[in-house]
C-alpha cells in the first residue's frame, strides 16, 4: 500500500490569511505550497481562530499559478467566537490535488482586514476515494455566513427544515457539512438531521448528528462532518435540529460541500 502524508505549509504550522479591507470581500491569496510533492487525496483542512472575535469568515482553497488560481473549495465557513480563547478544528475531505500543484488560500470576513489561520494536510492513499470537483451550497458571500438553521427548544422534537441547496449541481458521492454559531450559548448541544427531497417529503440520510457549541456563537465541534452518501444531481438538501435541553435553543449557520 502506497501512503504518504504532507503538511503543505512546510516548516510553518499555519498560514495566516488576511481579509480585504472591505467587509465581505475576499483578500489576496496566500501561498500554502509552491508545488505539492505527490498526487494527493484525501485532504485534511485545519483552521484556527483569527482576530475578528465573534465575526464570520468564508475562505477558499485554490490551485494554480499566482493570478490564475482555480478554486477547488469555495466559501468554507469559520467563526472564532466572542472570546480570546483559541479554537482549533479540522475536517477530512476526499478531494484530489494533482502533484506539482501550487496551493493557495484566501478569505473574507464580516469586518475588514480580519485575520484567520489555516493549514492543509495531504494524504496519498490509493485505497481512499478521490474526487476532483466540489460544489458549495448555503454560503452567502454578501454577508460572509452560511444558511440559518433554527433548533427547536423542545428536546423531543426537531425544528422545521432549512433548505441548504435547492438542487445539487451534479452527482455527489459525499457531503461535507460545516456549521458555525449564530445565536447560542457556550456548551449548547444539538442533534441534527440531514435530508434530501422536496419540501414536506424529505428523506433523512444522516439522523441525529451530534454538535456542541465550543464557545458562545462560535464555530462548533466538530466543525465539519464528512458523510459518504450518494446524492443525485438535482437533489434538494435540507437540515433540521433540536436542542438537547429545553433551555438550550439557538440558531446556527450551515454550509454544505459535495
Amino acid at each position: 500500500m502506497n501512503q504518504r502524508f504532507d503538511n503543505l505549509t512546510g516548516s510553518n504550522p499555519i498560514l495566516t490569511l488576511t481579509a480585504s479591507g472591505s467587509p465581505h470581500t475576499k483578500g489576496s491569496y496566500g501561498q500554502l505550497t509552491a508545488a505539492t510533492p505527490f498526487d494527493a487525496g484525501p485532504c485534511i483542512l485545519v483552521v484556527e481562530s483569527g482576530n475578528n472575535s465573534g465575526g464570520n469568515y468564508l475562505w477558499d482553497v485554490a490551485i494554480g499559478a499566482g493570478g490564475s488560481e482555480q478554486i477547488v473549495l469555495a466559501n468554507l465557513p469559520w467563526k472564532p467566537g466572542s472570546t480570546s480563547a483559541q479554537i482549533h478544528s479540522q475536517s477530512l475531505i476526499p478531494l484530489t490535488i494533482p502533484a506539482g500543484s501550487r496551493v493557495a488560500g484566501r478569505c473574507q470576513s464580516s469586518t475588514g482586514l480580519a485575520l484567520m489561520n489555516i493549514s492543509v494536510w495531504t494524504l496519498q492513499d490509493q485505497t481512499f476515494p478521490r474526487y476532483s470537483r466540489t460544489a458549495t451550497y448555503g454560503a452567502g458571500t454578501a454577508n460572509s455566513r452560511g444558511t440559518t438553521v433554527t433548533a427547536n427548544a423542545n428536546n423531543t422534537l426537531k425544528g422545521n427544515y432549512a433548505q441548504i441547496a435547492a438542487a445539487t449541481d451534479f452527482d455527489a458521492r459525499w457531503l461535507l457539512i460545516c456549521a458555525t454559531g449564530e445565536t447560542w450559548a457556550q456548551g449548547n448541544q444539538f442533534k441534527i438531521d440531514t435530508a434530501i427531497g422536496a419540501g414536506g417529503s424529505e428523506q433523512i440520510i444522516m439522523a441525529d448528528w451530534a454538535m456542541r457549541a465550543n464557545q458562545e456563537n462560535a464555530s462548533v465541534l466538530p466543525w465539519g462532518t464528512t458523510l459518504p452518501y450518494d446524492v443525485p444531481a438535482g437533489s434538494r438538501i435540507a437540515i433540521r435540529a433540536r436542542a438537547e435541553t429545553g433551555s438550550n435553543s439557538g440558531n446556527f449557520l450551515v454550509v454544505i460541500f459535495g
